[in-house]
């Protein structure tokens, strides 16, 4: 960046900061900065000149002065805020001052958007129940009944507002209450007539199985989780095999018997189970359960505990063996697979293609050498026999160029030059 741009980025940010300094004037700057897309134009700014001190002390300057205002905030968080800090940070980890303001912006930005985030989510999650076409048709509606002037507003699509949630979620992956609102939005987003189509151009499945994976001592979270996988395995064989190639299943598999006192949450990691079966064996999410020995066993441990059950329960309990049900696609993959494990699918070897040798050096000429019988009676000399290179050659002994004449060499007497009278 030039030294001219330098001082024009400078002049308006200070000008902006300015502005939020007077007395009254915070609400007004702030709504105007979020609905100008201030946040976005920051971080462009930021992103050139994350190396200047200057600039970066700035930034942080100014959202320190708006940090209590959510919808800046909101903006902050969802145009990764957070990960553009970090990178900040590490490249001015010298500059004391500087890494205490920015340590404390982001704890305020934390505290802040966790509440916020979690309203945010709730909004989403009503707005969520709606397709596009829905909300359309309740736009249309709130417009004929309005008597005055009506602006046509842009509404966020189904996916536009899932990418939101998913954002907060990721933002926020160490809060458990944030995640448990969102997996709950992701819920209606499942449902949703618009997710079948859009659920590909989101990280639902990403975010949702790390979640999964990195809280399994939450039940709240693994049950909400599970309900959200089992509603989108059922789009297509695609969506089921694109959760299985995370390994999901076997994590499900190997944590089964610590929700041995919570028979709902074992039910919903079961119906993921379902969900990755019922494609049929061709599908690849039926090929990697059946290649997970940690699949296989936990189904052999629930078809021996329901055989017990199913025994007691004449005698006792008559719904003992239902409290947990075990799906009909887990069933008959047992009975096909007959409790054997499939063995990985490897790679075929390479095949080494072997090329035939121009010649065998090991044989002698095919058509023999100079030195055959049969080539005793040849003309001589038509070719030379080796000889040492560094012997003296015979062309070498005639010459008389700077030799004596014990040497061998001639000696030349000089011309007399008689003066002419």
């Amino acid at each position: 960046m030039i030294p001219e741009e330098r001082e024009t980025v400078f002049d308006y940010m200070e000008m902006i900061d300015s502005k939020l300094t007077f007395p009254g004037a915070l609400v007004k700057v702030s709504t105007e900065f979020k609905e100008n897309d201030g946040v976005n134009v920051i971080f462009k700014i930021l992103k050139r000149m994350q190396k200047d001190d200057v600039c970066v002390s700035l930034v942080v300057q100014l959202f320190d002065r708006m940090k209590t205002k959510i919808p800046v905030i909101m903006d902050f968080i969802q145009f990764g805020g957070l990960d553009l800090i970090e990178r900040v940070m590490a490249d001015h980890n010298k500059n004391k001052i500087l890494m205490s303001e920015i340590t404390k912006l982001m704890k305020a930005v934390l505290l802040v958007g966790a509440k916020a985030a979690i309203t945010e989510i709730k909004n989403e999650a009503d707005a969520l129940l709606l397709c596009t076409n829905c909300q359309e048709a309740l736009a249309r509606r709130d417009a004929l009944k309005s008597t005055g002037i009506t602006k046509t507003i842009k509404i966020p699509t189904p996916k536009e507002r899932a990418k939101r949630v998913l954002s907060f979620m990721s933002n926020y992956s160490d809060k458990d209450d944030v995640l448990e609102v969102g997996l709950e939005a992701l819920l209606s987003y499942a449902s949703n007539n618009d997710a079948k189509k859009t659920i590909g151009d989101t990280t639902f499945i990403e975010v949702v199985t790390k979640t999964i994976k990195g809280h399994f001592d939450n039940e709240k979270i693994i049950w909400r989780g599970c309900v959200a996988l089992t509603n989108v395995g059922k789009f297509s064989p695609e969506s089921a095999s694109s959760y299985a190639r995370t390994g999901i299943h076997i994590d499900l598999a190997q944590n089964f018997e610590k929700f041995d006192h919570e028979q709902r949450v074992q039910q919903c990691i079961l119906w993921v189970f379902d969900s990755m079966l019922q494609w049929g064996v061709t599908s690849p999410s039926y090929r990697r359960v059946w290649q997970s020995e940690e699949c296989m066993n936990l189904f052999k441990l629930l078809a021996k505990k329901r055989n017990k059950l199913l025994k007691k329960a004449v005698i006792t309990d008559p719904y003992a063996p239902y409290k947990i049900t075990i799906p009909l696609s887990v069933r008959s993959f047992m009975r096909e697979s007959k409790g054997e494990v499939l063995p990985e699918d490897l790679p075929p070897p390479k095949e080494v293609k072997e090329f035939r040798k121009r010649r065998n050096f090991d044989e002698g000429a095919k058509f023999g050498t100079v030195d055959d019988e049969a080539h005793a009676g040849g003309l001589p000399g038509l070719v030379d026999k080796k000889m040492d290179p560094n012997a003296p050659k015979e062309w070498e002994k005639a010459l008389t160029y700077k030799k004596k004449a014990d040497q061998g060499g001639v000696k030349v007497k000089k011309k007399q030059i008689v003066p002419v009278q």
